[in-house]
C-alpha cells in the first residue's frame, strides 16, 4: 500500500516528466534486456564453438549504451520531480506557520516544526532513484524470464518460485524491523525528553546533588538503557534481514544448478546459458525488493508533511485579509472584555477588561505585581489573543467590522520574549534615518546598517533591547506596546528611554502603552493604569 501510494505521489507531482520517467525507466530495462539477450546468444554461439557474431557484439553496445542514456535520464527526473515536491511542501508549511492563529501556533510542538522544515529528507530521495531503478528492474525482469522460458519452461518456473519465496521471507523480516524500529524510536525520544530535563534544569540540578543524582540514575540512566536495548534488538534484525538478503542471492542459482536437473533433462549449454542470465537479472530484481521497504519509509515521511500541512491549513486564522491597512481611530475601548486561556492554559487565569480606553496621542503606563496580566491583557489589545468574552471598539466599531488584519496594523508591539530580525523586512527606510535611530541610542559603532541588513545581532541585553525598540519605532505605526522594555537597561539608556525617546514619540502622535515598573518615571506619562489578579484597579 505504501509502495502504491508512493508511486502515486511521485508519479502526480512529476507533470510533463511523467512520461519521460515511464518511457525512459522502461527502456532502460529493455535495453539491458537486449544486452542480456546478446549475452545469452553469444555464449551459444561460445558453446557451439562459434565467435559471437558482429550483429550480437552490436546488440550488446547498443544495450548497454541505451541502458546507461534512459536510466540515467529516468533517474534525474525522479530525483528532480521528488526534490521539488518536498521543497514546496516545505516552503508551503513556512508559509502556512504565518497564517496559523497566535493561540494555536503556541500549542504546535516545536521538534515537529524542526523536524517539518530542516529535516533529513534523503531517505525519500533515495526511493525516488530507486523507483527509476524499479521501472528498469521490472522491465529487464521480464525480459530474463521470458528469454528463460523461452530457452527453458521448467527453469523459468523455478527461479520464479524461489525469488518468490525469497521475498515473501524478506517482507517477513521486513515487517519485524519496522516494529523494532518504532519501538526503538519511542524509547529514544523518551531519552532525548530526559535530556531536556538536564538541560533545562542545570541550575537547580547544580545546586542539589542528592536530586541531580537521583535524576540521573533514575531518569537519564534507567531511560538510556532502555533505549539501548530497543536499538541494540533493531540493530539484530537489521543484520538478520541484510545477512538474509545476501544469502537469497545464492538461492536462484542454486535452484537452477542443483535441482533443475534432477528433475529435468537439460543440457549443460542450457545450464550454463541460465546460469548467465539468472546472475545478470538477480541484481535488477533484488534492487525492486528493495524499492519496497524504501518506498514504504518514504511515504511515512511524506505522510508526516501532508499530515502536518492539513492541520496547518485548519489552524488558519480566517480573519486575514490580503492587503491590510491600519484605520484611523480616536479611541479604542474594550468592554466587558475577558480572556481566558483555553485548555486550562495559564493555571484558569483570567483577565477581566470593562471599559479601558486608549485615546489616540495618550501616553499611558501600566503596572503591577509578576502574574497580574499585564502581558496576557497587552496581547489581547494587540490582536494577538482573541477575547472569549466582550469586545474591542476602534471609535464605537467593533474589530470584526473593521478586520483583525487591518486592526493589527495599528501596533508595534515590543515583548520580553522578543526576536531580532536582521533586517526591517517589510519597511522601506533610508539607510540614513535608521543610521541617525541607531545613534539616538547609542548603537553605534556596535551596530551600522548598510541599506539591507544590521551588521550584527550579536549584543548585550541592553544593546538588542535597544536596537528591538529602533526597529519597533521606525515601523511608524500609531500605537506602540512596549513591555519592561528598559528592564535591562544601563541608567544613561533608562534615563533617555523614558525622559526623552518615550516623550519624543508622543510628540509625534504616537499613543503609547507602556509596562513598567519604575516608579521613578511615572511623571512622565499621561497616566498610570496598574493591574491586580488579571484585573485592572480604579480604572479611569
Amino acid at each position: 500500500m505504501s509502495l502504491q501510494l508512493f508511486v502515486q505521489f511521485l508519479l502526480r507531482h512529476a507533470g510533463p516528466r511523467r512520461r519521460r520517467i515511464l518511457i525512459s525507466g522502461v527502456a532502460s530495462g529493455l535495453f539491458q534486456g537486449l544486452a542480456i539477450v546478446a549475452i545469452g546468444t553469444s555464449l551459444d554461439a561460445i558453446g557451439a564453438g562459434r565467435a559471437p557474431s558482429l550483429l550480437r557484439t552490436l546488440f550488446f553496445v547498443a544495450g548497454v549504451a541505451g541502458f546507461f542514456i534512459c536510466y540515467r535520464l529516468a533517474m534525474t527526473a525522479c530525483s528532480s520531480t521528488m526534490t521539488e515536491a518536498v521543497l514546496d511542501s516545505q516552503l508551503r508549511i513556512a508559509e502556512r506557520l504565518l497564517r496559523v492563529r497566535y493561540r494555536e501556533f503556541l500549542k504546535i510542538d516545536e521538534s515537529r516544526i524542526y523536524d517539518s522544515l530542516m529535516g533529513d529528507k534523503g531517505i525519500v530521495m533515495d526511493a525516488a532513484r530507486s523507483f527509476a531503478m524499479g521501472l528498469s528492474s521490472v522491465a529487464i525482469a521480464l525480459c530474463s524470464f521470458a528469454y528463460a522460458a523461452v530457452v527453458s519452461p521448467a527453469a523459468f518456473g523455478t527461479v520464479v518460485a524461489t525469488l518468490a519465496l525469497c521475498g515473501l521471507i524478506y517482507m517477513w523480516g521486513y515487517r519485524t524491523f519496522l516494529t523494532r524500529t518504532e519501538l526503538a524510536e519511542a524509547a529514544q525520544g523518551e531519552f532525548a525528553s530526559s535530556l531536556d530535563g538536564l538541560l533545562t534544569g542545570f541550575t537547580e540540578l547544580k545546586m542539589n546533588r542528592r536530586k541531580s543524582d537521583d535524576f540521573f540514575d533514575h531518569r537519564v540512566r534507567a531511560l538510556h538503557e532502555r533505549a539501548a536495548e530497543a536499538k541494540r534488538l533493531t540493530e539484530d534484525q537489521y543484520i538478520v534481514g541484510s545477512v538474509q538478503f545476501s544469502t537469497m542471492i545464492f538461492f536462484p542459482i542454486g535452484a537452477v544448478l542443483f535441482l533443475l536437473p534432477k528433475f529435468t533433462a537439460i543440457g549443460t549449454e542450457v545450464l550454463i546459458n541460465l546460469l548467465g542470465i539468472t546472475l545478470l537479472t538477480l541484481v535488477p530484481v533484488m534492487g525492486l525488493v528493495l524499492l519496497v521497504p524504501a518506498a514504504s519509509k518514504a511515504w511515512l515521511a511524506i505522510d508526516a508533511l501532508q499530515r502536518f500541512e492539513g492541520e496547518l491549513n485548519s489552524l488558519r486564522d480566517d480573519e486575514e485579509i490580503a492587503d491590510p491597512r491600519a484605520p484611523s481611530f480616536e479611541t479604542i475601548e474594550i468592554r466587558h472584555g475577558q480572556f481566558a486561556y483555553p485548555d486550562g492554559g495559564g493555571d484558569g487565569f483570567t483577565v477581566h477588561i470593562d471599559g479601558f480606553r486608549l485615546k489616540c496621542g495618550e501616553f499611558a503606563m501600566l503596572t503591577g505585581g509578576n502574574g497580574s496580566g499585564k502581558s496576557t491583557f497587552m496581547r489581547a489589545l494587540a490582536g494577538l489573543e482573541s477575547l472569549t468574552d466582550g469586545s474591542i471598539l476602534v471609535d464605537g466599531r467593533p474589530v470584526s467590522e473593521i478586520g483583525m488584519d487591518n486592526y493589527r496594523c495599528l501596533f508595534s508591539v515590543l515583548f520580553v520574549d522578543f526576536h531580532l530580525f536582521d533586517s526591517l523586512y517589510g519597511l522601506r527606510v533610508p539607510a540614513t534615518e535608521v543610521e541617525r535611530a541607531l545613534e539616538r541610542l547609542r548603537l553605534v559603532p556596535a551596530v551600522r546598517f548598510d541599506g539591507r541588513r544590521f551588521s550584527t545581532l550579536n549584543l548585550s541585553s541592553g544593546q538588542r533591547k535597544r536596537l528591538a525598540v529602533v526597529c519597533a519605532e521606525l515601523e511608524g505605526r500609531a500605537i506602540l506596546l512596549f513591555d519592561e522594555v528598559a528592564a535591562d537597561l544601563d541608567h544613561e539608556s533608562r534615563e533617555y528611554f523614558y525622559r526623552t525617546l518615550l516623550p519624543e514619540l508622543k510628540r509625534q502622535g504616537r499613543t503609547l502603552l507602556v509596562i513598567s515598573h519604575d516608579d521613578r518615571y511615572f511623571d512622565v506619562a499621561d497616566r498610570v493604569l496598574t493591574m491586580r489578579d488579571g484585573r485592572f484597579v480604579d480604572l479611569k
